[in-house]
């Protein structure tokens, strides 16, 4: 195997002991044709993470692996290093693969991931990068639901948050990933999100339709709750790093319309908690300040999408007072509410307007 190519993997961890060993042996355990260049970087764990690490590197280095790939080396330290992604970026320095990734503590790779990227890459020389499916599972390896990758990658539907890549299953040319340089460290929870976004601006990215990680749902991840202030405001600046006003209306109005729906919040506490969020990381980001008019345009859409909500919500409602109307007898009650329900979500406002006044019920829209 001489000629095979060598994959860089990148695990930072710290405290996840209960989680590593099973990430670390979905990234030994792959099969292949090529070399694994596997780092680890331990934050300075005080929970006995570092002895599970030892260990496996003195399994595999002193040759006392099952090895199913060309050859694997682990390198590995444990000591504070300034949080995630200072170590990711410790780990980019020192990888010498020709693709690059990283596969955090508490996540796992399918059987074959490395094997499935290293193919479509080899296939198209002109890509920069590749992506699948991810799986969520529970500690106790139950599937709580499959991510699938965009099958199409499209820079504007990313930038405007309408489209995401899953971070365990994204494998990147080295040489593509020196140019867009190293990780940002003042970013907590959108770390990979921006550096995907440098990476999309200079190269194609291909789908492999299959999935290639899981990650694991646990209490202490860091985006557990996807509707916390703080990391919602750091999605919305990350996204108009990159597409500007337009990214940063859109991605405000369309998490403001979510944390409204999905926590109950009113619109206002929503609104003055998801700006200040955003204020608070502007000045950490030395982002580019955010205008009233933005703010204005954000609620504005994020109006229009509750509306469309409810809207669709009174359709569906339509449809079950008109099922029940068909199956009872054309003269009973429920015929004429579910008729009128459904006339009222499915007519044209003048056409649903003009059928009331014909059949003398005086209905408006």
């Amino acid at each position: 195997m001489a000629d095979a190519p060598t994959v860089s993997i990148i695990t930072p961890t710290r405290n996840h002991a209960r989680y590593l060993a099973a990430a670390m042996e979905s990234v030994v355990s792959q099969a292949g044709s090529f070399h694994l260049d596997y780092i680890i970087k331990d934050g300075g764990s005080d929970d006995g993470s570092a002895p599970k690490i030892r260990e496996l590197a003195e399994r595999v280095n002193g040759g006392r692996y099952d090895v199913k790939c060309g050859s694997i080396r682990v390198r590995w330290s444990s000591g504070p290093d300034g949080g995630q992604a200072v170590a990711i970026n410790q780990g980019l320095a020192m990888a010498t693969g020709d693709v690059v990734a990283w596969l955090n503590s508490d996540d796992r790779y399918e059987p074959g991931a490395i094997k499935a990227a290293l193919d479509v890459l080899g296939a198209h020389p002109s890509v920069g990068f590749v992506y699948g499916d991810c799986r969520y599972v529970t500690p106790e390896g139950q599937t709580v639901s499959t991510r699938s990758g965009p099958e199409r990658f499209e820079w504007r539907r990313f930038v405007t948050g309408t489209q995401g890549l899953a971070q365990p299953t994204v494998f990147v040319r080295r040489r593509v990933a020196a140019e867009a340089g190293p990780l940002d460290a003042r970013l907590f929870y959108t770390l990979d999100a921006d550096w995907f976004l440098r990476i999309a601006q200079k190269t194609a990215g291909t789908y492999i339709p299959r999935v290639l990680a899981s990650a694991l749902l646990h209490d202490r991840a860091k985006t557990a709750d996807r509707l916390a202030p703080d990391y919602c405001a750091e999605r919305v600046l990350v996204n108009a790093r990159y597409g500007g006003a337009t990214a940063f209306a859109t991605n405000f109005g369309t998490i403001l319309a979510d944390m409204v729906a999905e926590t109950g919040a009113s619109s206002e506490d929503a609104f003055a908690a998801l700006s200040q969020a955003v204020e608070r990381k502007a000045a950490q980001l030395e982002a580019h300040p955010f205008g009233p008019h933005l703010l204005a345009k954000a609620r504005a859409r994020a109006s229009l999408l509750l509306a469309l909500s409810v809207a669709a919500d009174d359709r569906r409602a339509a449809r079950g007072h008109l099922r029940a109307a068909l199956a009872g007898s054309p003269s009973s009650v429920a015929t004429l509410v579910g008729m009128q329900a459904a006339a009222k979500c499915f007519l044209p406002s003048r056409i649903y307007g003009l059928v009331g006044r014909m059949f003398g019920r005086g209905v408006r829209p």
